[in-house]
């Protein structure tokens, strides 16, 4: 039980938990965090350019925000 609870501390997923306890072989379960890894290297990839644009924003001296040329740069669409 307190492999679960730290691995759910840890962010890991009850899937991702239970294929991990699972695993008979280690190279098994490197192949599951190495995944896990990378989901989780994605997920904060994702919350840095959140919080980049929230403090763009907050900085934003415009009345309005929509109309601010660095932040309509930042919600723009890549491409």
């Amino acid at each position: 039980m307190a492999v679960i609870l730290r691995a759910k501390e840890a962010g890991l997923g009850l899937d991702t938990i239970r294929a991990l306890t699972a695993a008979t072989e280690p190279a098994a379960r490197r192949d599951i965090l190495r995944r896990e890894a990378e989901t989780l290297r994605s997920r904060i990839a994702a919350a840095r350019d959140s919080l980049a644009l929230v403090e763009c924003a907050l900085g934003c001296e415009h009345d309005d925000l929509t109309r601010c040329p660095h932040y309509r740069r930042r919600v723009a669409p890549e491409g």
